[in-house]
């Protein structure tokens, strides 16, 4: 077995199909969901509940896309993050599988100027766009100048998740994937819906630490009615505790 058919295997295990070939606007977020039935995000904060399935399935999400939408907030609370790939396996996956060759390119949406420009994020091959306020421009592009990083600043009048996906599906880009928190995110489920596949992974187990709650998202049931297709869910135990994976389609 080769290594891209090794992780074409997994995928189609937890998600019952290989997605390799489809294209569109997907978001990925891992949430909890309380007693009332609310879902939350999982704060990235020490101790809280971690899975190995929900890493390698964001990996894999990365290596569909031509772009990853991140905030300049996820670069603050994530100063190790980076969309490069060092896994051999998936790396053969995008290129024999999605048949994309250069790594996605890592766009930050920000509304003001303080991004750190010796962030790992910033140093791929494929060079970086930010995505920022008019005013902001002239700032970030003199602090990427003095930092000696090569990445791309963009002004816009409004500093959106729908304009930035919109600006990016007009550049080309077929397969984007949002990695923002649930504020950030929301609005793209709004009437008309901009996303066309939801990676949903859902934490099931014991009550969590206040400080491992993020914000609210949607309701779990009206995520799930504003998608068509709901692939089976896959449930898996891990070390922390029982998780579930589903794909949403439209």
């Amino acid at each position: 077995m080769t290594d891209a058919e090794a992780v074409s295997q997994r995928l189609r295990t937890l998600y019952g199909r290989d997605p390799a070939g489809e294209v569109g606007v997907l978001h990925s977020i891992a949430l909890w969901i309380d007693a009332a039935g609310e879902s939350h995000a999982l704060r990235i904060a020490p101790g809280c509940p971690q899975s190995d399935t929900d890493a390698f399935l964001l990996r894999a999400a990365r290596m569909r896309a031509e772009a990853i939408i991140t905030t300049g907030q996820i670069l603050r609370d994530e100063p190790q993050l980076t969309h490069g790939e060092s896994d051999r396996g998936l790396r053969a996956w995008r290129r024999d599988r999605v048949g994309l060759q250069a790594s996605p390119r890592t766009v930050i949406l920000t509304s003001g100027d303080q991004i750190d420009m010796k962030h790992p994020a910033l140093g791929t091959e494929h060079r970086p766009m930010i995505i920022t306020r008019e005013e902001a421009v002239t700032p970030l592009q003199s602090a990427a100048h003095r930092a000696g990083v090569a990445l791309e600043v963009i002004g816009r009048e409004a500093t959106s998740i729908r304009d930035t996906l919109a600006l990016l599906r007009g550049q080309g880009h077929r397969t984007v994937l949002v990695e923002a928190g649930p504020t950030t995110a929301a609005s793209l489920y709004d009437e008309p819906l901009r996303v066309d596949e939801l990676l949903l992974a859902v934490y099931r187990g014991a009550v969590l630490a206040p400080q491992w709650i993020g914000p609210r998202f949607l309701n779990l049931n009206a995520l799930e009615g504003a998608f068509q297709r709901h692939m089976p869910p896959t449930t898996v135990g891990e070390s922390s505790g029982e998780w579930t994976f589903q794909r949403l389609l439209r």
